[in-house]
């Protein structure tokens, strides 16, 4: 009778098994004690092999922790914890209807897998295989390798919190269009060629950082369509990686350092919302902006380049503020900005700027194109400067608009010329 109980075990496998890959060992529990190393466990008292297909029915909880496994595949309805290391060996295909969870342990993948619910709270995810999921609770460890974490719509999307989380070699995290995630705590740092890759929502609700090291290549790239939104937290979030954006980044609280620069050979075409009380913030790096992009600043937010090369090519209509010994701002097409503070580094390039607001305290304005005081506002006001550069470009007072001029040099080079059709108080 044992014999006949373990054949229809093996042919049902524990409510998990598929006719495509039947199971070859099933989980039956008589051990009653959850852990996968336990032989009595397991259908014909024995423990899984290499070329087993392991079945794991709905309702049992297991446990791996005390060794090393390598399994041909898997099925698993209900819950599979791991604390050791699980190889995938393939060829079989596996399938996780229930949850998987990675504690302090490691699996290897060498064939994709849909999983039901996928928790990472620490250990390493690696291989070449992936991970598709409507519903990824990450709370720390490591992703390596060259496979996708990908995190489809329709269950509880991707939840960040916890310690540290690492993507590493060439191991891309996606979220997928119409799938919603939200990033709480820990830092996600990106080595090698590792991704960011958002088609959906991203929620960043804290001041965790996207930070890394060591001579690496990561991006982040936020898609068509895509949405990332920081909605909590008054300090700065750093992202040291280079970024395109093609989809929309809403940031309505605290600071937005941009260090990484863009994408290669990749101006983002997509839009960037500045809210009240907020700070983007262009810190090192090359940043380029498309023709079809916009940078919208709303009530005090404003625009800041401290550092690095910020290059628009679209619409801004933005407070901004230049103050870095090396920060450069290059306006490619004609834009009106709220106002301008120009204190270090450099204005330039080849378009118009129009503001009735410009305060000059220092650096260069440079580049063929022209800076347009319009009325309506302060005008242009030029304080007290160690120095004060003009080169090439021209400066327009337009009828009606006013400029004073209090303190300090202007030096003016190579064709560089006022224009006055308003008010100009020496």
């Amino acid at each position: 009778m044992v014999g006949v109980a373990a054949a229809l075990v093996l042919l049902i496998g524990g409510g998990a098994g598929r006719a495509s890959e039947p199971c070859t060992i099933s989980w039956d529990g008589d051990a009653h004690t959850g852990r996968w190393t336990d032989a009595a466990n397991w259908t014909g008292d024995r423990l899984p092999d290499p070329g087993d297909h392991v079945c794991i029915g709905a309702g049992f909880q297991v446990s791996l922790g005390l060794a090393d496994e390598r399994v041909a595949g898997m099925d698993v309805a209900g819950g599979l914890t791991l604390d050791s290391g699980l190889e995938l060996t393939g060829p079989d295909s596996s399938e996780v209807s229930g949850t998987l969870t990675v504690g302090q342990g490691r699996l290897q993948l060498n064939g994709d897998i849909p999983v039901g619910s996928f928790r990472q709270a620490g250990g390493i995810v690696f291989g070449t295989g992936s991970i598709t999921t409507a519903d990824f609770h990450w709370s720390g460890g490591r992703q390596q390798g060259v496979g996708t974490v990908e995190v489809l719509p329709g269950g509880a999307g991707l939840a960040i919190d916890g310690g540290a989380h690492r993507l590493d070699n060439m191991r891309v995290l996606r979220i997928d269009p119409g799938t919603e995630a939200s990033w709480t705590a820990g830092d996600l740092e990106l080595r090698a060629d590792a991704r960011l890759e958002n088609a959906g929502l991203l929620e960043i609700r804290g001041d965790q950082d996207l930070v890394g090291c060591c001579m690496s290549a990561p991006q982040v790239l936020n898609e068509e369509g895509g949405t990332i939104r920081r909605t909590e937290g008054d300090g700065t979030i750093q992202l040291t990686y280079p970024m395109a954006n093609d989809g929309a980044l809403e940031l309505r609280t605290g600071t937005l350092s941009i260090e990484g620069g863009s994408v290669p050979a990749h101006a983002s075409s997509g839009s960037i919302e500045v809210g009240d009380g907020a700070t983007l913030l262009f810190s090192s790096g090359d940043t380029g902006f498309a023709a079809g992009s916009s940078v919208v600043t709303h009530g005090t937010g404003r625009v800041r380049i401290v550092g690095g090369q910020a290059r628009f090519a679209g619409v801004v209509d933005a407070a901004l503020e230049i103050a870095g010994p090396a920060a450069f701002g290059f306006f490619e097409s004609p834009v009106t900005l709220q106002r301008v503070r120009l204190v270090r580094g450099a204005l330039a390039g080849e378009g118009r700027v129009a503001t009735p607001d410009f305060e000059w305290t220092g650096g260069e304005q440079i580049g063929s194109g022209t800076t347009r005081i319009e009325a309506g506002g302060p005008g242009l006001v030029l304080p007290a400067a160690d120095s004060r550069t003009l080169v090439e470009r021209r400066i327009e007072i337009a009828p009606g608009a006013e400029a004073a001029w209090s303190a300090g040099p202007l030096t003016m080079v190579d064709r560089a010329r006022i224009e006055n059709e308003g008010l100009f108080d020496v």
